[in-house]
């Protein structure tokens, strides 16, 4: 059985900042796309956890328990120094970990983060949908090789960033995986439908 962990700290603060919690649409097409691929994904929302509104590294440490030797991060750019310290940690813990950051504040200093800190393997940037199954694959199967994977970042011996490839028809990728998550911990909020041939919002 394939397993990974998809540690999800992209609003990690919904109460705090006097707003509420938000569906994260482009975390549940990743899980989606994994599990068409036969993986089990074992995603977890820092927002719904017990540990919402707190920035203490201990609470990350423990909301990050018993994950999977495969572990993936994404989050905003103002959580990107304690993310970083959040998977030195589990690096440190378990070095046979393979850790690969996505989302907005990784994908922007992507260069920076694996050239600077050894302990993170991978940084997605661009349509995670494709990226990260094929790398995944990789990793698990040795199907391909890491540089030949569009949008990954990575550095061995020498830096590698690969251009994404860009998600033309949304009919190749499947529903966003809303099995994974209880639709009540969500404020209301309006999201993407996509319908055979068509994109449109509902409210």
């Amino acid at each position: 059985m394939r397993i990974v962990t998809f540690l999800d700290f992209s609003n990690p603060l919904p109460h705090r900042n006097g707003g509420g919690t938000t569906l994260h649409i482009g975390a549940l097409y990743i899980v989606s796309a994994l599990e068409r691929n036969q993986y089990v994904v074992d995603y977890r929302d820092y927002q719904t956890s017990k540990y919402c509104n707190s920035l203490k590294l201990s609470d990350m440490l423990e909301f990050a328990a018993n994950s999977a030797n495969t572990v993936m991060l994404s989050c905003m750019a103002y959580m990107l120094p304690l993310a970083v310290l959040l998977v030195q940690k589990l690096k440190l813990a378990n070095p046979q970990k393979v850790i690969i950051m996505g989302g907005p504040g990784p994908a922007g200093v992507a260069e920076d983060l694996v050239t600077t800190f050894p302990y993170i393997d991978y940084v997605v940037k661009g349509e995670g949908e494709v990226t990260v199954p094929l790398l995944l694959d990789c990793i698990e199967s040795n199907i391909g090789t890491p540089a030949s994977i569009p949008g990954l970042v990575f550095y061995r011996e020498k830096l590698y960033s690969n251009p994404p490839k860009r998600i033309v028809n949304l009919d190749d990728v499947p529903f966003p995986a809303y099995h994974k998550v209880n639709m009540n911990d969500y404020s209301p909020a309006s999201s993407i439908v996509r319908k055979k041939g068509s994109c449109k919002i509902k409210s």
